[in-house]
């Protein structure tokens, strides 16, 4: 990882992300961009590259969550580059600068006085970059048949985590739903129940705000959700296991990458809803729902080292603005029983009980 502090790596760095920027700024100087609303931000979109079109870049963004343009809360300028014919031709095939990083596999730049980030991924040819002073972003990406499966599940996550950072707001890794304008979090490990109960909040008749990654607005008197995302991952074994999962899918256009990805209605509505409580998952399962106190650590513990691993940058800030969400939210531990649909109802009428 290359952050600031600096030194000649991180001069490199800085000046290979300007560049990036201010070759693209001038190549679309006359150009008109394609807008696109997609959560809380506004995007202008420029792109180059023989494969790359308007079709292709809704295919590559489908799960975002398109929102009205009055509902949006911020703006971002987007280049998409593509492949050899695009105006950066091909992402660099190893990471160019100086280690100065035991955890060498991080490849990130992070650099918030200079307005600069980076993230990488030289296997799959998949480049992020950010200029916070122009309000100016970067998809950088060999060829679109090979973007992995993480990449279309949650297309723009950095960018999206690059704009809360600029808004008061964080994008955490948990699922939230909702009933009448009143939201719950709900965070834990791989494989903890998430993404079942986010399939499961459907039947309940629950609003799903996000079943992976959730916007939280920290700036009002209560932490707020958005949605980013319309789309919900189902594993193989909770579609066998549970009725009301393989009933989900059914009921929703799907298609397959790695796991089930089913697509959501449109939101219709994109404001923040109050988070009333925060539920932590361990992986334990019973036959009833269980709930009881938990402890602020355990829940942050739960939260940030999984949300700082996936957003990869500004590790410190995203950490504080975590503790942040914890602090304000009464925090709960469930044990989910046999039946999702029965364990998101009873969680979103506890937290409704509330004070």
């Amino acid at each position: 990882m290359v952050s600031e502090p600096g030194g000649a790596a991180a001069c490199t760095a800085h000046q290979f992300i300007r560049d990036a920027v201010a070759k693209l700024k001038a190549a679309s100087a006359d150009v008109s961009p394609c807008k696109r609303y997609y959560g809380p931000i506004a995007f202008e979109l420029y792109f180059s590259g023989k494969t790359i079109s308007e079709a292709a870049i809704d295919r590559l963004f489908r799960f975002c969550s398109v929102s009205a343009p009055e509902a949006t809360i911020g703006s971002m300028r987007l280049h998409v580059s593509v492949g050899a014919d695009g105006i950066l031709g091909e992402t660099p095939a190893a990471w160019p600068f100086p280690i100065q990083d035991a955890q060498s596999f991080h490849r990130t730049v992070w650099a918030p006085a200079a307005g600069l980030a980076l993230t990488s991924d030289e296997q799959n040819g998949v480049w992020t970059l950010m200029d916070f002073s122009s309000g100016t972003s970067v998809f950088w990406l060999n060829d679109m048949g090979t973007v992995p499966e993480w990449e279309h599940a949650a297309p723009l996550r950095h960018q999206f985590h690059w704009a809360a950072h600029n808004h008061q707001a964080v994008v955490a890794h948990a699922a939230a739903f909702s009933r009448i304008g009143q939201a719950i979090l709900v965070v834990g490990p791989g494989g903890s129940g998430k993404s079942t109960l986010s399939a499961a909040a459907d039947g309940a008749g629950l609003k799903i705000i996000a079943e992976d990654l959730c916007w939280v607005d920290l700036a009002g008197p209560v932490p707020a959700a958005r949605q980013i995302y319309d789309s919900v991952k189902v594993t193989e074994d909770s579609l066998h296991r549970f009725p009301a999962v393989s009933r989900f899918v059914n009921c929703h256009e799907s298609e397959s990458l790695g796991k089930t990805i089913v697509r959501l209605p449109a939101a219709g509505c994109h404001s923040a809803e109050p988070i009333r409580a925060l539920f932590c998952l361990s992986g334990e399962f019973g036959e009833t729902t269980l709930i009881v106190p938990c402890r602020k650590t355990t829940a942050f513990s739960l939260l940030a080292p999984s949300t700082v691993f996936l957003m990869r940058t500004a590790p410190a800030e995203t950490a504080a603005r975590l503790k942040n969400l914890v602090d304000r939210v009464p925090v709960f531990h469930v044990i989910p029983g046999a039946d999702p649909v029965a364990t998101v109802a009873e969680l979103i009428s506890f937290s409704e009980g509330l004070s």
